[in-house]
This record gives structure tokens, sequence and C-alpha cells, in this order.
């Protein structure tokens, strides 16, 4: 089997009953399934029950519903929600774009934005390439 890796990390919600093996029998579940857990964390206690966060690596998207079916098959352990750290990460985006020329009215705007990038975006090739040294990348362009 291939090496589960953070690229397909995962946080798995479940409620166990509160009793001795209510953290050992989730964890055992996951890497009984092939996973990495990387974190265990209580969540929510009661009497009678105990919430805990599952963290670990997987091998790929099959892999991590693998992972959550194996859990969810214990006896007496519900799965609450399972997310994908790698989606989690993208919501709402994760890079920023700041302009590196000062934009000081519409005409600027004009030949940094729409219409002026849709022209650059036509002239740009698949090809990327790092400028040695720099560190920048370029598009390579084709006429």
């Amino acid at each position: 089997m291939p090496t589960p890796s953070p690229g397909f990390a995962l946080t798995l919600r479940a409620e166990a009953p509160a009793d001795a093996a209510s953290t050992r029998r989730p964890a055992a579940a996951v890497g009984d399934a092939g996973g990495v857990l990387t974190a265990l964390d209580v969540v929510e206690t009661g009497t009678d029950h105990i919430v805990v966060d599952l963290t670990c690596d997987a091998v790929d998207s099959d892999h991590i519903q693998v992972i959550a079916d194996a859990v969810a098959a214990l006896d007496g352990v519900g799965v609450r929600t399972v997310g994908d750290a790698t989606f989690l990460m993208h919501t709402g985006g994760k890079l920023e774009v700041v302009p590196r020329v000062e934009l000081n009215n519409r005409d600027d705007l004009s030949r940094a934005y729409t219409p002026g990038v849709a022209r650059v975006c036509r002239a740009i090739s698949p090809t990327l390439t790092r400028t040695p040294g720099k560190s920048t990348y370029v598009l390579g362009c084709e006429k």
C-alpha cells in the first residue's frame, strides 16, 4: 500500500460511549484501515459519551472514506463529520493577489486588468520557467 501523506489529511469527529476504550478503539480503527493517526483531541465529554476529533493522513480520497467507514463500523461509535483538511484549507481561497505596480487611476486599472490582462493571457503559453537567481517565474509567450 502507498504511504499516507498530509496531502490527504482528514479530521473525523466521532462520538463513542464513555468507557475505558472510548479513544483507543477509534484510534486503532484508523491504524487498522491503513491511516496514520497524527492527533486525537477530546472535544466533548458527558457521563455517557465522549466526542473526539481524529486527525490522520490517508493515501488518497478513496482511502479517506475507507478510514471513515472503519471508525463508523465500531459498535456504539457514530461518525459526526469527516473533513478533508486539504479542501478545508482552500475554503475561501488561500492566496492573495497584491499589485506589484501602483494603480492610480482608471487607465492604470484598465492596463493591469480587463481588458488589458485578457491580451496578456492570450499570449501566455502553458510553459512556466524559473528565472535563475530570481524569486519570480516567467511565463513563455507565443507569437
